[in-house]
């Protein structure tokens, strides 16, 4: 099919135009996506509208016969958790938290609900538990708890509770604010970013520490 003049004018005035906006289109995404991003991500757990709970249809099965009977379980009876996988649940009723706890600490865990960090234990092994979240939508009441509030932890296999003992606000990459490697007393503990009011990357984490108070012992077999 061939074109006259006047209709190869009349292409060129459209298709030009629109080659030139989408050239700019890309190149402007190109340019400002890596900085976009990161707010992006936290608007879209701002404005959310789902906010998962533990009474979803498929963590029914969570709590189902639950070994509370016993204040010593061993350690081939409870069902050990992979990477990404819902758990437990955390609450602190003092600031109004409750929500899903996963094994894993990744993108997709925290955006769901809170993480334990996978070189850390499981509750019941009197060692560190370390959790983390982020301060929006889940760890921003962390900012009102007071010392002597009670965590709780609820597993497949039993309750636990833990009272908190201290906070403290740090340097995100200074890792001396706990210790994996302590077998004295089982510690809970919690962190989020800091300060909660400054939207993109945050410089500090507010760390909230608890001792456990109650629930069942896992007995580690030879």
């Amino acid at each position: 099919m061939k074109f006259n003049h006047k209709q190869r004018k009349i292409m060129a005035l459209i298709l030009v135009p629109l080659s030139f906006t989408f050239v700019c289109y890309i190149t402007l995404y190109l340019l400002i996506s890596p900085a976009i991003e990161p707010l992006m991500s936290i608007y879209s757990l701002i404005s959310s509208d789902y906010a998962p709970t533990l009474n979803d249809e498929n963590s029914t099965d969570l709590y189902a016969n639950k070994l509370v009977a016993s204040d010593i379980i061993k350690a081939s009876q409870i069902i050990q958790p992979t990477y990404g996988d819902l758990f437990g649940k955390l609450s602190i009723d003092s600031v109004n938290i409750r929500v899903n706890l996963y094994y894993g600490d990744g993108r997709e865990q925290l955006r769901n609900g809170v993480g334990l960090f996978g070189g850390s234990f499981l509750p019941g092994f009197n060692r560190t538990i370390l959790i983390a979240g982020h301060s929006i939508p889940y760890f921003e009441p962390l900012g009102d708890i007071k010392i002597g509030d009670i965590i709780k932890v609820s597993t497949h296999y039993g309750d636990f509770e833990y009272k908190i003992t201290d906070t403290k606000i740090t340097d995100a990459n200074d890792s001396s604010n706990y210790d994996l490697e302590q077998k004295e007393q089982e510690k809970l503990i919690l962190y989020t970013c800091y300060p909660f009011e400054i939207i993109g990357y945050k410089s500090q984490r507010l760390f909230v520490y608890a001792d456990k108070i109650s629930g069942p012992t896992i007995l580690e077999e030879q």
